[in-house]
Order: C-alpha cells, then sequence, then structure tokens
C-alpha cells in the first residue's frame, strides 16, 4: 500500500513540475513576443485597431500570453491574444506564434498569410529558413533566427536592434 501511495506522489509532483515548466514557457515566450512588438514595424495600414497576436493550437501557451500581454499597448494599439485551432482567420492577425509541436503546419500557415504583413514567430532551429520572419532557438549565444528577406517581402520592416540580436538566415521567402 506504502508503495502505491509513493508511486501516486511522484506522479503527482511530476505532473505539476510539467505545468510549472509549461507555465514558465509560456511567460518565457510572451516575454519575447512583448520585446519583438517593439522592434517590427508595420506598413500604415494596420497602425489602426486592435494588435492582433494569435497562437496556433497550444492553449496553454495562448492563455500565458493572454494573461502577460493583453490590455498592454503597441503605439496606440491594444494588445489582444487569440487561440487558433485552425490556420483560416490568421490573417486578421499581427503576429502569429507557432509553438514547436505545430511546426509542421508552417507552410499552410504561410499560405494562409501570403501578401499580407503578419509576422510568423516560431521556436527552433532552422524555421527561419523554412520561411518563418523569426525563430525563437533554446540554446546558443543568438537567441533568434531571423529571416530578414522573408518579413520584407510581406511590407514588414526589422529595426536593427533586433537584427543584431539574432543569426540572419535565408529561404522560404513567401
Amino acid at each position: 500500500m506504502r508503495q502505491y501511495i509513493k508511486i501516486w506522489l511522484v506522479i503527482l509532483f511530476m505532473l505539476l513540475s510539467g505545468a510549472r515548466i509549461l507555465a514558465q514557457q509560456g511567460l518565457f515566450e510572451s516575454l519575447y513576443i512583448l520585446k519583438m512588438t517593439a522592434m517590427v514595424r508595420y506598413p500604415a495600414e494596420r497602425s489602426s485597431g486592435d494588435y492582433i497576436i494569435g497562437v496556433v493550437g497550444s492553449p496553454d501557451i495562448a492563455a500565458q500570453l493572454d494573461r502577460s500581454l493583453t490590455g498592454k499597448k503597441v503605439g496606440e494599439q491594444t494588445i489582444k491574444v487569440r487561440l487558433f485551432d485552425e490556420i483560416s482567420g490568421l490573417a486578421s492577425c499581427h503576429i502569429i506564434f507557432l509553438p514547436d509541436q505545430y511546426s509542421k503546419k508552417l507552410q499552410r500557415v504561410l499560405e494562409a498569410v501570403r501578401g499580407k504583413s503578419v509576422l510568423i514567430i516560431t521556436k527552433g532551429a532552422g524555421m527561419a529558413k523554412e520561411g518563418s520572419h523569426i525563430s525563437i532557438l533554446a540554446t546558443g549565444e543568438k537567441k533568434f533566427e531571423v529571416n530578414k528577406k522573408a518579413a520584407e517581402a510581406v511590407g514588414l520592416r526589422l529595426q536593427d536592434d533586433l537584427l543584431r540580436l539574432a543569426t540572419i538566415v535565408e529561404g522560404g521567402t513567401q
């Protein structure tokens, strides 16, 4: 009986630790995304209304971003966070965050927002070469990969401060 209690306590501890790690991950991403909002310039037609940050497929990260970012401002625009389970509707976003477990949807996301001034942020090495504009890296001296040409192709201007923090890559332009 005691052995079962110990096993359940270990399982409970692991579940609680996992939830804490997920919450910290969402906080990590929300801080990076908030900083990036100040380092990206959009065409004039995107400077009114709400500033929409869309998260594809991850309710936990969307909830953390919502808690951290909703109500903050980008210029005169108020940040709103939306969770998307499907690819439709993404073109209304200013930023789309694609967590690493959804990276296989990148090409569908790129197709859904083709020609629109939407910043696409992913996680993991190599994603910017596949066409995302910024990819957050887990390790290394440089914390981001940036596909400057892909961002410029959709009318986004990335500030020099962001570019200095990043490894610049090419590929996958829209």
